[in-house]
């Protein structure tokens, strides 16, 4: 099983293709993956830029792999990756603390 991720910036968006090794004998591990599989690997595993926060995966909930169909063993899911937005630090000015009339003096 082997997870690749691609950024797409332009759009925002980030491509997840996974692809599966094919079963080639009967008595080989079955492996099906679907979307809540994908989503939750995608959550807990891939590191989102900083200035992105991950979205909402945008592929249809019925969309999965399997190593025992050959047109199955590679799919790609889109997620949304929504800016965020970065906060700007202002400095405060110094508030001088000593009365006028000492300032002066």
């Amino acid at each position: 099983m082997k997870y690749e991720y691609k950024i797409l910036n332009e759009e925002e968006q980030l491509l997840v293709t996974l692809t599966l090794q094919k079963r080639m004998k009967v008595r080989e591990q079955r492996i099906a993956v679907n979307t809540p599989q994908v989503i939750e690997h995608v959550t807990n595993n891939f590191e989102v830029p900083k200035s992105y926060v991950l979205g909402g995966c945008l592929t249809g909930p019925h969309q999965y792999v399997d190593n025992a169909v050959d047109k199955r063993l590679s799919k790609v899911w889109v997620f949304e990756l929504k800016k965020q937005a970065v906060k700007k630090i202002t400095k405060q000015p110094k508030n001088n603390s000593r009365p006028a009339s000492k300032r002066n003096a």
